[in-house]
């Protein structure tokens, strides 16, 4: 049986660049005669807030912007502006007015000039005072984290080290009552917060909203072991908000076990759950470099850096499923490119915006395992395991083929009629001479159909016909009672998504055929949705979901809940509907005349299908009609692909 995943982050990666302000100020202590002569000077610092259209505030908790601890470290300043070597090293104490106070050294003149760097919460490894001579290379080396013994545990005793820079980075001349403001630090580690559902602004929680999913376990796998203290020179920006451009990584650095984070979970409710403040990161390397970037599935995704969500799905299940989450910003397929790097002073808020099927048997299967990706809005991250080895065979889909029953009987039911197959040449058109030399493919439906009985136009990339809702025979070729089913017919191999769609601007499922503003929501949100890394699903025809409707025993008896979810409620079709126009046919039978100026170029309804109607009501009775739903209406989207595609392969 087949097993698949998808995870939506609602929200996606929401990069949230954290300066701290200092906070106080502290005297510093002499440590040798100063060629210069001492200066002592005022470090005031106040917090500010990151802005910009990819952060939001974020407000301090745990610790995580407490400054304990405050070093100066005075570098030389070249001619060019570059770090010299490292002239003094000045604790700074801790004054009235929330200021801090170092003794440096004072320049001799107006060419001496010196580089500023702050180091908060330092510790006591290694003595500062001994790198005194050093260039800030060596000095950034000589600060690297010790080698960490299990997860990175921070709080109010044990507090974040971060560093910064006075006068943004640019050299100063140090004189005796000098006061450096505006210094911002960076944390020398990313925070990774993880919900299901949406953020709740300001309160780190999440609203699970109709997430049927429980999460109990989040694990970070291949994290290293070290952090740097200091980034490199050369990754610093202080622009505007200071922050680095690429991570400053410990070479050659072990890489941990797997860190576990159950105790870190709050709120595991049965349809909720999140993690905040509890997973720190050393800065990690991600993207690769231009010449060779990563790739999300590569020879190299096991020896990557990678969250594993552990959970029930549904929520109610007995049995755990494990999830991969890598860190990119964009829609994910096996070929997307790794484009985002883990970088100091960052949150990477992860919020799980859905789960459609179940998940890998391990935390270490589902790792290991190729991920799959589903895009279908900016902001939206999903997940998708693959196939490998001794794991749960996954799905991006079940497959539904059209066949024939007893003696040759074509699928049907009392309140479908009979649905047929998609016929080789179009003949959508009310005489059928005009289009029996033109194919057709579904996937070349999109937009509104631009005609109403106007046989001599053709397909081009008009969305089919047009169709209204007749009351004769079917054995009358004029009649259009069912000819959404019949006169289309459905596509004869199908893979059908495993469930319903929502993205971040329909969390509820329920999408518009066409929005206010013209755009064709529904078309486009399949047109947008690669669940299995395929990029040809679509809105499915009227007679496909009537075949889904037939197949309703197979569909269900083969595929269980946890695999496929069988559509409840009323969906979607690609077809669009308009009133028959008074006085189109005089006549009947071949010898019927039309006018054709009556045709309807536009219709402002479209076909959907209720599923929740029984297969022996009356015919007809499972298309919503009377009234005809207006394109505006929200209904549930069911995407199809047709398999035998060129994405197939071999299919």
């Amino acid at each position: 049986m087949m097993n698949d995943l998808i995870l939506k982050w609602r929200k996606g990666l929401l990069l949230l660049l954290l300066p701290v302000i200092l906070a106080g100020c502290r005297n510093d202590r002499m440590e040798e005669v100063l060629a210069g002569g001492p200066a002592l000077v005022t470090l005031a610092v106040s917090a500010t807030q990151s802005s910009g259209p990819r952060t939001r505030a974020l407000t301090p908790d745990n610790g995580n912007s407490a400054i304990n601890s405050l070093y100066v470290l005075q570098f030389h300043a070249k001619s060019d502006g570059s770090y010299g070597t490292l002239r003094r090293v000045a604790e700074g104490e801790l004054s009235s007015g929330g200021v801090y106070k170092a003794t440096l050294q004072q320049s001799n003149d107006t060419d001496d000039l010196y580089l500023l760097v702050i180091l908060a919460n330092f510790g006591t490894s290694p003595d500062l005072y001994s790198l005194a001579g050093k260039t800030y290379e060596q000095v950034q080396k000589a600060c690297y984290s010790a080698l960490s013994s299990g997860i990175l545990t921070f709080g109010a005793s044990d507090v974040i080290p971060m560093s910064g820079v006075v006068n943004r980075g640019q050299p100063v001349r140090v004189e005796k009552g000098e006061t450096y403001s505006g210094i911002q630090l960076l944390r020398a580690v990313a925070r990774v917060d993880v919900g299901i559902g949406t953020p709740v602004d300001g309160s780190n929680t999440w609203n699970p909203g109709t997430v049927d999913f429980r999460m109990t376990d989040i694990q970070v796998w291949k994290a290293g072991r070290r952090y740097t203290r200091l980034p490199l020179a050369h990754t610093y920006s202080a622009a505007g908000v200071p922050s680095v451009s690429e991570p400053s990584v410990v070479p050659g650095v072990e890489v941990a076990s797997p860190w576990d984070y159950n105790a870190g979970i709050s709120g595991n409710t049965v349809k909720g759950g999140w993690c905040v403040s509890s997973i720190f990161l050393p800065e990690t390397k991600l993207k690769g470099t231009d010449a060779s970037p990563n790739k999300v599935f590569d020879a190299n995704h096991t020896n990557r850096l990678a969250i594993i969500v552990g959970g029930y799905y549904p929520a109610a299940s007995t049995e755990k499923s494990w999830y991969r989450i890598d860190i990119c910003d964009g829609n994910s397929t096996p070929e997307t490119v790794m484009n985002l790097d883990i970088l100091r002073n960052t949150i990477y808020s992860i919020s799980i915006g859905r789960v459609t099927a179940k998940g890998y048997a391990s935390a270490q299967q589902a790792y290991e395992k190729k991920p799959l990706g589903l895009g279908f809005t900016a902001g939206v991250k999903p997940w998708l395991t693959g196939i490998t080895d001794g794991a749960p065979v996954p799905v991006s889909g079940v497959r539904m083929l059209y066949k024939l029953g007893t003696g040759n009987r074509r699928p049907q039911s009392t309140a479908t009629g009979v649905v047929y197959e998609k016929a080789a040449f179009w003949r959508g058109r009310l005489d059928y001479q005009y289009g029996v030399n033109q194919p057709f493919d579904y996937n070349d439906f999109y937009g509104e159909g631009s005609n109403f009985y106007y046989p001599y136009e053709g397909v081009g990339s008009n969305n089919g016909d047009i169709y209204h809702y007749g009351t004769v025979s079917e054995s009358d070729v004029h009649n259009l009672r069912f000819a959404a089913l019949w006169v289309e017919g459905a596509y004869p191999a199908l893979m059908i998504a495993p469930d319903d769609l929502t993205d971040v601007g329909h969390p509820d499922g329920l999408f518009p055929w066409r929005s206010e503003d013209g755009s064709l929501t529904a078309f486009d949100a399949c047109r947008a949705y690669e669940g299995g890394g395929y990029t040809d699903w679509r809105l499915p025809r009227l007679s496909e979901l009537a075949l889904m409707f037939v197949y309703k025993g197979d569909l269900t008896g083969e595929y269980p809940e946890e695999v496929f979810r069988y559509p409840t409620g009323k969906y979607w079709s690609g077809n669009e509907y308009a009133p028959r126009p008074s006085g189109l046919v005089t006549g009947t039978g071949p010898g019927a005349s039309y006018n054709y100026t009556l045709g309807v170029k536009s219709a402002g309804q479209a076909w959907a299908f209720d599923f929740d109607v029984a297969s022996t009501a009356s015919a007809g009775s499972v298309f919503e009609k009377g009234p005809w739903p207006s394109k505006s209406a929200k209904r549930k989207v069911r995407c199809v692909r047709q398999i035998g595609s060129d994405l197939d392969g071999k299919d």
